[in-house]
């Protein structure tokens, strides 16, 4: 091998070369199917739509599922698919034969930047042989990721751009310039950093066009190469246009939100090239730099090089060539610099570095060599004529085995077993090996529909999926068997109930099972007290729960027992918990922005449901800090956010009994120690009060009131020390009106029963006197014999009432009486006869008979002879204008309300019945009606559609 003052044969160059690709070949190849072990999540979605594409025709331009993915790797796996089949080695060979030609193909592009440089051939080898032994390179070109065919792309794309730059015949130059547009525009189709790439063209060709005189032969060059990219670009940029979302999802997913953000993220990327690197064992060694100290130490002096190369030269070509370099390492490291909502710093989403960045270390070494030479002792001109082939020959004879040595290490840690998914797809190998044709398969796995079982399971398509563990799926007919992943294990109680099932538990590498499999007979009964049955709209029915005690501030759990009535008009049913206190307060409410959903659709989703089958379900509920001890009512409910509906409850004959069951008691106990940190109080006091007692604060959402309606108040109590004494609570308004006066929590819980430590929140639902004069008020708090404090102010606004029944009603004779509480007078009709697709008017005059403490819904149902709902319209009183519920009616009071039910279009002609009545809206049960058997008043006329 000669030195770096002249070109090396050409037999030489090629046969070195060949070399550095063969050593390349073998860190690529050794062992591919088993290192890294397992199939990574991210891998096995890639092989799925590599299957679809190689057997199914699936043809996309671009990939929106999985926050969306380039194609050009999806078809290059493709066809090698098709030879070797569906299996792991064809997706990792795809990678490995793409990492393989980018070193490769660094060594040519090596060369075309620098055609009259001495060193050219030095260079180029070096390069190759720097990231040919690049452990990072190694292991993205094991992995079946897409953006390992990003370097490549940036490798052809430039090596052509300089070829046709530098060809002197017009014909030779236009067809390398358009080649390079072509295989710049794929470059696109390869990863989301590739996105960035035009950064650092655009400085090459900007310093072109600003530094060489012939810029009319420049700019046709730009245009011959900016045609060719835009023409490959123009499909995929066309469908960027049309659904921008795809272009911008995932880097809006993973942007800083802040400026400080974006400079941690940009101090941790520069870290990766010397001192801390990716810290996630399926990229690298964790924290493992990009080189080491040896590399790191000529990476610099090249760098140096190429800056001051790039001031001092003349020539046009060496400018935009230093342009390129320099602009190049910022430009290719930002998508993982600005990833910060991400893992930062990532080989992954640096992978653009590449090919380039193993040219500095290459120019480093080279002008070591030269500056050895030019020192003038014969000893010193001898090693840098020995330098470059000296670091060429470690590279391979001691880099290559250290990296293999590497490579080795990190396929057999455990850690990135597990990382990789490696007990995923022993649960594949696992069911591959069975004969399950009698059973129902359910797996439970960390993820719902797991990839990698997808991709390595041949039974796939008759698993039923489980979204974590906290669920058991019996078949409805037959043996079942469940398998569940490590890392979504059932409950402990469960397992020790299940585990005369068991029927597997492999280990893994680190001596734990990777999954369990139970197979379970048809008959077996679930591990739960049996309640009464909860029929949620004929579709799912709760046969049975239990509730385990648990402190405040900490988690409950709900096990729920259930039977599937019938498949699933919805894909999103969920369960909802609420956890209400005997006075009717919820501390856990659902919120149906799905904040508070719990259950089915994260266990096992409604889409999977088949009739027959029974389910056991953990609920696990937060439980909010403060909930003073004593026992509870858990309601269940089945909600759609894609329907935005509750499923109601049936009854025996198919009636509304309401939006949720209960279950109950829930014992909460208290907690001495609580976490005061992030206590969600309005208004905050910390205010000590006599007897270690300190009122943390409290809440006061609603400031403005009618005579009638409740105000909502929590009082946020810490104890610091023990009590002997009593702390009564007294709520007054400032004209002398008391709230409450009584001890706290409705009475039950005096302040002499707290435990030092222990945190109360207080909550109060107050009525606001009936008789109250409207005005302006302030509501105090007075704790014991300390001092009033001051909440807030209460605007209590005027309500008009009305005590005469108004002229023109058609009176009820007798009235009815509904629950001894509210009376129904009359009804007004404008007309009863209508046609199908019209509307009729009903208006119903109330009388309050005495004090209602509950507001009720108001039921109008049109129906049939067969007493089937035709139209209907069930809404609390007033509801279209202001709600007047009819807890705020004063003992006789009189209430006029109209409602509308809209006729079907298709409605038969016919003489139909008005049914009127009032229900609780939370349980559906009705206010009684004398003589009747379904509590509805029905109204004397009769209504004709015609």
């Amino acid at each position: 091998m000669c030195g770096t003052n002249r070109l090396m044969s050409r037999k030489r160059f090629i046969f070195s070369a060949t070399l550095i690709v063969l050593m390349a070949a073998i860190l690529r190849l050794h062992a591919l199917t088993d290192i890294p072990p397992g199939l990574h999540f991210d891998e096995a979605a890639n092989g799925v739509i590599v299957r679809s594409i190689a057997f199914e025709g699936y043809r996309p331009l671009f990939i929106p599922s999985f926050t969306g993915k380039e194609t050009l790797w999806f078809y290059l796996a493709a066809p090698l698919m098709r030879l070797t089949g569906p299996v792991t080695f064809s997706l990792r060979l795809t990678s490995a034969f793409l990492g393989i030609l980018t070193v490769a193909a660094t060594g040519w592009l090596v060369r075309r930047l620098y055609p009259d440089d001495p060193r050219r051939d030095t260079l180029a080898l070096l390069a190759m042989a720097v990231l040919g032994v690049a452990f990072w390179h190694g292991v993205l070109s094991r992995l079946a990721f897409r953006a390992i065919s990003q370097p490549l792309m940036q490798a052809l794309s430039l090596g052509l751009l300089w070829q046709g730059l530098r060809a002197s015949r017009i014909r030779r130059r236009t067809g390398w310039l358009a080649l390079a547009g072509i295989a710049t525009g794929l470059t696109a189709y390869t990863y989301l950093a590739a996105r960035l790439f035009p950064i650092p063209l655009a400085a090459a060709w900007l310093t072109l066009l600003l530094s060489d005189r012939e810029r009319l032969q420049r700019l046709r060059d730009l245009g011959v190469y900016g045609a060719g990219a835009a023409l490959t670009f123009a499909p995929l940029g066309a469908l960027f246009l049309r659904q921008p979302e795809l272009f911008g999802t995932r880097i809006a997913q993973v942007a800083p939100r802040t400026p400080a953000e974006a400079l941690a993220g940009w101090r941790a990327a520069l870290g990766m090239f010397f001192l801390s690197g990716d810290p996630l064992w399926r990229f690298n060694l964790p924290g493992r730099p990009l080189f080491g100290p040896v590399l790191a130490l000529f990476f610099l002096i090249g760098l140096a090089e190429v800056v001051i190369g790039a001031i001092r030269t003349r020539d046009p070509l060496r400018r935009a060539r230093g342009a390129l370099l320099i602009v190049w390492l910022p430009a290719m490291l930002a998508p993982t610099a600005l990833a910060t909502q991400a893992i930062t710093p990532s080989n992954l989403r640096a992978v653009g570095l590449a090919p380039l960045i193993a040219l500095y270390p290459a120019l480093g070494i080279a002008a070591l060599a030269g500056w050895l030479r030019q020192r003038g002792g014969a000893t010193l001109r001898r090693a840098g004529e020995i330098a470059a082939p000296a670091a060429l020959a470690l590279l391979m004879l001691l880099g290559g085995p250290l990296t293999l040595r590497d490579t080795l290490r990190w396929g057999h840690e455990p850690t990135l077993y597990y990382d990789n998914d490696g007990h995923v797809a022993a649960i594949a190998e696992y069911l591959n090996g069975q004969d399950a044709a009698g059973s129902d398969l359910y797996v439970a796995t960390f993820h719902f529909q797991h990839p990698t079982l997808a991709f390595l399971a041949e039974d796939y398509p008759r698993i039923h999926s489980l979204f974590g563990g906290d669920a058991l799926v019996l078949s409805p007919e037959g043996e079942t068997l469940a398998i569940y992943a490590r890392d979504a294990l059932p409950p402990e109680e469960w397992r020790g109930w299940l585990s005369s099932y068991q029927v597997a538990a492999p280990p893994g590498p680190d001596g734990t099972p990777d999954f369990y499999a139970y197979r379970l007979p048809e008959e077996i009964a679930l591990p739960l007290p049996s309640r009464a049955d909860h029929n949620f709209a004929s579709l799912i029915v709760l046969e049975g729960g239990e509730l385990s005690p648990a402190l405040s501030g900490t988690e409950a759990t709900v096990d729920l027992g259930w039977r599937v009535l019938a498949g699933a008009d919805q894909p999103d049913y969920a369960l909802i918990a609420e956890v209400c206190d005997v006075w009717g307060w919820c501390w856990l409410r659902a919120n149906l922005d799905g904040t508070l959903e719990r259950g089915l659709n994260a266990t096992y989703p409604s889409t999977q449901w088949t009739p027959g089958e029974r389910l056991l379900t953990r609920l696990r509920v937060p439980l909010p800090q403060g909930m003073p001890p004593g026992e509870y009512t858990v309601r269940i409910s089945v909600y759609s956010a894609t329907g935005d509906e509750r499923l109601p409850l049936v009854d025996a004959a198919g009636g509304f009994a309401g939006l949720y069951a209960e279950l109950a008691p829930l014992e909460i106990r208290r907690n001495t120690g609580p976490d005061l940190s992030g206590l969600p109080i309005q208004y905050r006091l910390d205010q000590p009060l006599d007897g270690a007692l300190r009122l943390l604060g409290y809440d006061y959402p609603v400031q403005t009131a009618r005579p009638g309606e409740q105000l909502h108040l929590a009082l946020y109590w810490l104890s610091e020390g023990t009590r002997r004494e009593d702390i009564p609570v007294r709520l007054a308004l400032d004209d002398g009106t008391i709230l409450y006066q009584g001890q706290p929590v409705h009475g039950t819980y005096p302040a002499s029963e707290w435990q030092a430590g222990e945190l109360v929140v207080d909550r109060y639902a107050i009525r606001v006197p009936h008789d109250l004069p409207s005005g302006e008020y302030t509501l105090s708090l007075q704790p014991g014999d300390d001092p009033p404090i001051a909440l807030g102010p209460l605007r209590v606004e005027a309500t008009t009432r009305r005590f005469e029944v108004p002229a023109g009603i058609t009176l009820l004779e007798p009235p009815v009486t509904l629950g001894g509480q509210i009376g129904l007078l009359g009804y007004e009709l404008p007309e009863a006869s209508v046609r199908p697709g019209e509307r009729l008017s009903v208006g119903l005059v109330w009388r309050s008979e005495t004090e209602v403490a509950t507001g009720y819904t108001v039921f109008v149902h049109l129906v049939d002879a067969s007493g089937t709902i035709v139209a209907q319209q069930d809404r609390p009183p007033q509801a279209d204008g202001a709600p007047y519920p009819t807890d705020l009616w004063l003992p006789g009071e009189v209430v006029v309300d109209e409602y509308t039910l809209a006729i079907p279009p298709d409605a038969p002609a016919g003489e139909y019945s008005l049914r009127v009545g009032l229900y609780l809206p939370e349980s559906g049960q009705r206010l009684s009606v004398p003589g009747t058997a379904d509590n509805a008043v029905t109204l004397p006329p009769v209504i004709t559609i015609r």
